[in-house]
Order: structure tokens, then C-alpha cells, then sequence
């Protein structure tokens, strides 16, 4: 017996017609790389298999579209049957299949929900086991890629800028008298109108609701981690990502060295009297208590015009110093400690009389790698009562602060933001909430719309300040 639930196709249409998809798969029982190495050859240790949406299906009163796949030992094999609809008070992606029933027949289980793809901030995100979908008890969970903290917006090789998030896999406290229980999972990155970027399991768009398990599949325990690589709709690519050829394990990419000579970073000012852009630049080397230094420059640090030396900065193990001038006359001062890039959650940094305690490790995309994004919880430490907290800030690696190099506490009268930061002249980093309309690979100038936190506008807000063509618009 099935519970009725009215449906209603959505005007947005994430796989019409003609959408395609690839995705790589990896015996993990067999491999823990994606390539290896034989002599100067790198051979793919992972299997191919392509998907593609070609016609409807229509049960009871719906129409699916049909998914095929073409894979290292089939050909054009019906694998899935997807639906967008309002579904649960969501814009969602509904996931069924084809299965046959005891007298030989065919038949379409109730389907799953796969995707939600209207977000906003505090949203969470779930999906719903297909075999779950089908029973009748009320307990059935939902199982939560986690909950939307931040929505955020970038290139991922195609040809537009995609919103995606990064979820932990972390579930909302069930404190209602809803039947459904909520249910921690691994989470990741899912790109909205595409979906989940990685699983592990057997494929990875639509793996979460569990297909195989679905589909009955002899080998309950699967043993794959799969990758999403490529996807088209409508005949224009918005993602092409691979794995690099090399043999380390799945661990992040190499780290990137924040200290690096020709590095320029872009900052904003803006308060209700002064507004303007000011830079920093690693210009020259030099030697400092036996340190090979770079000299960092600064202009219109205070909308001077001036242009003044502020220091030698060196690199460590991910740890990066400076030499104030100040200190460069003697060899016995030791240098300041601006950055630690290799710490971990918990950890606390100490700058001046704050404590800077590691609250969150992500990961963000700059110039196409993944690189770790740091949050952290500046306080005051009190002897005899707890911490006075003061703010939020955050690092990227090889870029540093994302509120000032230097000055990166969030204090009161800090309103700065970093807007770019580049190298010889090559963007490698670039935030949403641009103010100067820098050329940027992670921006559109298209007349987008933008809100102060960086997420793109559907319309012009009926009131209140938004960003377009780089330019603060105020709304009254």
C-alpha cells in the first residue's frame, strides 16, 4: 500500500532531455589510487561509465525520465527513472527504477528523494533510501548530507559559474513528532541542478538513495568510491573534473605555499566615510636572521596613496613569519608567527592577547585545486570566567586572511575584506562579494546579481544593498 502524495513538475528543469553525465569508479578492494604508475605510462585503475536522459516513462499518474548508462560491460542498460517535482514542500529530484514482481510483470517503486535544490542558509539537506521509501513505517529516516552553512558559487571547468555547498553529513536534532528519524552520513560537496560530487559506493549522482541495495544486488557490502568527472545539460558542459595522475592516497592536493615572489592581494575598505581598494605585494628577496625573506609591500593601506614596506615574510612548514622592521637590525628577535596552516580543529593560536581556536577545516576550490579553508573563533581569555568572545574569521591556504593580511582580528573598526589575490598577474583567488569588479575566474560581470554574502540573486531585492556589475547598489 502507497501513501498518496500530490506532485507538481517544477519550471526548473536540472536533467531534461539529453543531459549527460560521467562517472569514475574504483574497486577500493583492489585500489587505493585512482592511477598508477608503470614506467613513464599512467594507467586509470578506475571504470568509466556514462549516464544519459533520453525519453519519459509514464506510472500511474507521473512521467519519469529515463536514465541509461553505458558502461566497461553493458550498452545503453535503463538503470534509472528520475522526476522533478514539489515534493515535501521542496523543489526535489525523486529517484525510482524498473523492477519486475513475482508474476514476471514490471513495476515502479515509490520513489526516493534524492536532491532538494532550493537552499538558503540553516537548510538541511537529505535523501531518502529508495527500499525505505517504499514501507509503511512511519520510522523511515532521512539521511542528511548535513546543513547549509554557507551557499557558495565557482567554476568547476565548465562553461558557468555553479552554487554548491559543503556539507558535513551531520543531521538536525529530530526534536519534532515527526515519523521520519534523522540520520548522520559522510556528506560532501553537492553542486545545485547536479548533485553529490564523490560516494562510496557503486555511482555517485544518484548513490545516496542506495540503488543497489534497491535493486538487490547479490553483494550487500559495496566496496567503490565513485567520482563525478563530467556533466552536460543541453549541450553545454558545467563540469569537467578529474583526478590528477598521480599515486598518492585520496588525500587533499599538494599544499600551496602562501609566500611566493610576484603574490599580490587585494583588499576592500569600505565604512560610511572612506571607501577604496588597497594591495599588498611580494616584491624582492632578502635575508634576515639568516631567514631567506621576501619583502612585502603595501599601497593605499590607508587611502594615502602611500606606498611603504611592512615586512619579510618566510615560510616553514606550513607556518608562515614575518620580520617587522623593526626587528631586522638584530638577528637575536625572533620573528612573528602570522600563520599556521598546519593545524588542526581544537587547535588555538595565539596572536597578541587573543586565542584564535580552530573551529572548522574545509575544503575550497582556488584557480581549480582544492586547498583547506580555516574558521576560526577569536576570544579573550579569562582567568576567572570563560572567554570573551569577539568573532569569526577565516585563512585559505595560500592566501591567507580573508578580512586583512595582517589585521585579520574582528575587531571593532576592521572592515576589511579581501577581494583577489593573484600571482604575476594571474588571478588565483577571487571573492563573490567583489566591490571593484576585478577581473575574476570565479565571477561573472554579467549583470548577476549578488547579496553582501556572495550568493547570487534570483531578482533585484525589494529592499536592502546588493552587488551588481561589481558596483554596491542600495535599494531604499
Amino acid at each position: 500500500m502507497f501513501l498518496t502524495v500530490q506532485t507538481v513538475v517544477f519550471a526548473q528543469e536540472y536533467f531534461p532531455e539529453g543531459t549527460k553525465w560521467t562517472e569514475i569508479r574504483l574497486d577500493t578492494l583492489k585500489y587505493d589510487n585512482w592511477y598508477s604508475q608503470v614506467g613513464d605510462e599512467w594507467v586509470p585503475n578506475f571504470e568509466t561509465i556514462e549516464y544519459f536522459v533520453r525519453g519519459d516513462y509514464p506510472d500511474r499518474d507521473w512521467i519519469y525520465k529515463k536514465v541509461y548508462t553505458n558502461g566497461p560491460e553493458w550498452t545503453d542498460s535503463l538503470t534509472l527513472l528520475i522526476r522533478e517535482a514539489e515534493y515535501n514542500g521542496h523543489n526535489s529530484v525523486l529517484v525510482s527504477i524498473m523492477t519486475h514482481n513475482y508474476e514476471g510483470g514490471s513495476y515502479v517503486p515509490w520513489p526516493g528523494e534524492a536532491y532538494q535544490f532550493d537552499w538558503n542558509v540553516g537548510k538541511g539537506l537529505y535523501y531518502e533510501d529508495i527500499t525505505m521509501s517504499n514501507t509503511t513505517s512511519l520510522v523511515s529516516p532521512r539521511f542528511y548530507y548535513g546543513i547549509i552553512d554557507e551557499i557558495k558559487e565557482g567554476y568547476f571547468g565548465g562553461s558557468q559559474s555553479l552554487k554548491y555547498v559543503d556539507l558535513d553529513g551531520k543531521a538536525p536534532d529530530d526534536k519534532s513528532n515527526s515519523p521520519k528519524r534523522n540520520v548522520n552520513t559522510n556528506g560532501g560537496r553537492i553542486i545545485q541542478g547536479i548533485g553529490i560530487t564523490e560516494w562510496n559506493d557503486g555511482e555517485c549522482l544518484f548513490g545516496p538513495p542506495n540503488l543497489y541495495s534497491a535493486m538487490s544486488f547479490d553483494n550487500p557490502e559495496r566496496h567503490y568510491r565513485s567520482m563525478l568527472v563530467h556533466f552536460e545539460r543541453n549541450g553545454e558542459v558545467l563540469y569537467d573534473v578529474w583526478p590528477e595522475k598521480r599515486t598518492s592516497d585520496f588525500a587533499q592536493d599538494d599544499y600551496r605555499p602562501l609566500v611566493k615572489q610576484g603574490k599580490k592581494w587585494t583588499y576592500h575598505h569600505d565604512t560610511y566615510q572612506y571607501v577604496y581598494d588597497y594591495h599588498y605585494t611580494l616584491e624582492g628577496d632578502t635575508v634576515v636572521a639568516g631567514k631567506d625573506c621576501l619583502k612585502m609591500y603595501s599601497e593605499n593601506r590607508y587611502g594615502d596613496g602611500e606606498r611603504q614596506y611592512e615586512g619579510a615574510l618566510f615560510e616553514e612548514n606550513k607556518k608562515v613569519y614575518c620580520f617587522f622592521p623593526y626587528k631586522e637590525e638584530s638577528s637575536i628577535e625572533e620573528p612573528a608567527l602570522l600563520y599556521d596552516f598546519g593545524c588542526e580543529v581544537g587547535d588555538v593560536f595565539h596572536m597578541n592577547a587573543i586565542e584564535l581556536v580552530t573551529q572548522a577545516i574545509s575544503a575550497v576550490e582556488v584557480n581549480g585545486k582544492s586547498v583547506n579553508r580555516y574558521d576560526f573563533q577569536a576570544q579573550q581569555p579569562d582567568k576567572d570566567d570563560e572567554p570573551f568572545v569577539i568573532g569569526n574569521l577565516s585563512w585559505i591556504e595560500g592566501v591567507g586572511a580573508t578580512m586583512d593580511f595582517f589585521g585579520m582580528l574582528p575587531l571593532q573598526g576592521n572592515y576589511n575584506s579581501l577581494v583577489a589575490c593573484e600571482v604575476n598577474g594571474e588571478v588565483i583567488y577571487q571573492s563573490a562579494t567583489s566591490i571593484q569588479g576585478i577581473k575574476s575566474n570565479t565571477l561573472n560581470s554579467d549583470g548577476a546579481i549578488f547579496d553582501l554574502q556572495g550568493r547570487r540573486l534570483s531578482a533585484t531585492p525589494a529592499k536592502g544593498i546588493y552587488i551588481q556589475n561589481g558596483k554596491k547598489r542600495i535599494v531604499r
